[in-house]
Parts: C-alpha cells; structure tokens; sequence
C-alpha cells in the first residue's frame, strides 16, 4: 500500500501536543511498517527535515498557502491518507481517509464557525475517524451528529521525560507545586493561581507555584493582574523556558503537578508527572479521568476549594502520596508510542 501521513503542524518553536503527537504517531507506525510505502507531506519548509527509520518512506513539502492538502496529494494516488485534526482535502482524495480528531475546543471557548464547519465537512468525508479517547469520541457524535460506528478510539502514547537530561533548571524553589502547559483558558490556569492561594489560606506551607509555559493576550493579562492584585508575586513564577527535557528535573522535584483543565483531547502532563514519581491532581471531566485512572486525585475544576483540598491533602498525607506514585508507575504501563502505533498499522490493515 502507498500511505500518506499529513505531518502538521511540524517545525514549530514551541511545539505543543498536537504536533508532539502526530510526530511520535508518524515515527512509530513507519519504524513498525517496513513493508508499505510513505509519503509524509509538510505543509511548508521546516528548519530540519523530519527523519525516520528504513527507506520505504519520503516527505514532499507543499509549499502553498491555498488548498495545500490538495495541491500536496495531487499525482500521489494514495490508497489510504491520515490526516491529522480533522481536516482533509477538498477535491484530490486518497481511496481510503482517515481523520485524527483530538478535541474541539472551541466549542465552550471562543467562536470559530468557520474551523467548526470545515471540521463537519471533514469528519462526514472520511472513511474512518480515529479519536485519540472517549470523551473526545463523545464529542465527535454529539457535535456533529457523526455515527459512533464510524470512530474508532486509540489512546495515544506518552514522552517518557523520567529517562531524559538537560542543563540544571535554575532558580527552582526548595517545595513547590507545578503546572505544565500553553496558558490558555482551556487549561484553567486561573483556576489552578486561585486553587494555590486558597491552599496558602488554610495551610502554614511555604510551597511555591511554578507555571511552566508561555502565553499572551487578555487571559495571560488576568493571570497576572491576579497575581500581582493577591501579593503572590513571591510565591508564583511563570517560567516560559522550563520547556523540553528541563522537565524532567522539575517535574521530579515538584511535590504535586496540577493539571485541572476543562477540556483535553488527552493530557500529557498528567503522564509525564506519573512517569517521574509525582503525584497528580486532575479533573473529573473531559478525557482526563481516562488518562489518569484511578492514579490521581480527581477534582471539579471549577472548584478552587476542591482544588486546595487536594493540595492539602497529599502533603500532608505521607502514605496517600506514595499510594499515588505507585499507582501512577502502574498506570503508565497502559500508554506508548509503540502500542498507538500498532493499533493505526492493524486498522489500516483492515480498512
């Protein structure tokens, strides 16, 4: 078979999970499959060309602005295309389309007709959808009205972090809690700011928060007025370049990483933290309980109280702790690249 992969986003400064996981899914299924040719297609020049194992595969770049899905397949007669989010090409078709759909969003945070629409088109074109966990398949139906026949859920890997190096992070606080990610809405990073001042409130701790991304605009703004209106500005450190391997080191030395965001396709952080031995507080909506299991502590995200309680508990708690990190240990063992890429190689196989 001639499979096609739409390797993007590729390349980017900061890559974020969606491009972490169609590289690992593209690397990993091509490493598994020697037999079948693969064409992975970019959509512009990166910096440093993607590499792979074998020889049975080869990247084209399309290099347009307009309908570059179509100029990039046009000659290629694929026999089976995935196409990464759910987006696929409006004229040029490959005999079978597979859509990867990770969350959508946009639906509770901000108005995106548009991409929404051009989603629907997608989902209904495609021969299969593929759905990266059951909340977001949940979405898939009941947004779009789409057959659950027609999707199909394969958990994706993680990066095991526990195993990599970098440079010392400096300037690390001796206790402090983390959260990891793009500081968007989404990813309720207030709530997480408003969680860590309840819990200086009832408890006599000196922990710290670092929040370890990046982020811009009038939610980034809030944040920080927030911070500095509350007199936590000794107490919260947003760090944009602990990023990379460098979390390693900080998701190990973390006494608990915080991650109740309302909407996640799936959720890396939650597994990275679990993979260095740290404790997880996560939400009880969305895809996380999912990813998390019965491994971290489970909290309304939109409960600030709720939120602090659980800080408090687990550091005051000696044996829940280590109840989570085992817990997380064996958790982990559900989840990798290898085992994604196996589940794509037998459904292409079957398709």
């Amino acid at each position: 078979m001639k499979i096609g992969i739409v390797l993007h986003p590729y390349g980017e400064d900061k890559p974020a999970g969606l491009g972490r996981a169609i590289f690992e899914i593209t690397q990993n299924l091509i490493a598994l499959d020697q037999k079948n040719e693969y064409v992975v297609f970019l959509r512009k020049q990166p910096k440093t060309l993607p590499e792979f194992l074998g020889k049975n595969w080869r990247v084209k770049i399309a290099d347009y602005k307009f309908l570059w899905l179509d100029r990039a397949l046009w000659g290629e007669n694929l026999d089976v295309c995935i196409f990464n989010t759910p987006v696929i090409s409006f004229f040029v078709r490959p005999k079978k389309a597979i859509v990867i759909a990770y969350d959508f969003a946009y639906d509770d945070f901000g108005p995106k007709r548009l991409l929404k629409l051009y989603h629907r088109f997608s989902l209904k074109a495609a021969d299969l959808i593929i759905s990266i966990s059951e909340a977001t398949k949940k979405e898939i139906i009941k947004l779009f009205n789409i057959s659950a026949d027609k999707v199909k859920v394969i958990y994706l890997g993680y990066y095991d972090i526990s195993r990599k190096t970098a440079d010392p992070v400096q300037n690390l606080p001796e206790k402090f809690f983390l959260f990891v990610g793009v500081i968007k809405k989404r990813k309720n990073v207030l709530g997480v700011v408003k969680a860590f001042h309840k819990f200086k409130a009832i408890s006599n701790s000196n922990h710290k928060l670092i929040i370890a991304g990046w982020g811009s605009g009038e939610y980034f703004e809030e944040i920080k007025n927030y911070i500095e209106k509350n007199n936590l500005s000794r107490d919260i450190f947003i760090r944009e370049d602990i990023r990379g391997d460098k979390l390693s080191e900080v998701y190990k030395k973390a006494e608990i990483v915080l991650y109740p965001s309302f909407i996640e396709g799936f959720g890396f952080p939650v597994l990275e933290a679990m993979s260095c031995g740290t404790p997880v507080i996560t939400s009880n909506i969305s895809s996380l309980p999912e990813v998390a299991g019965n491994a971290a502590i489970l909290v309304d995200p939109n409960n600030a109280d709720e939120i602090a309680k659980a800080m408090k508990d687990i550091i005051e708690n000696q044996s829940l702790r280590r109840e989570l990190i085992n817990k997380g240990f064996e958790q982990i063992k559900k989840f990798s690249w290898q085992k994604t890429a196996k589940e794509y190689f037998d459904t292409i196989s079957r398709l």
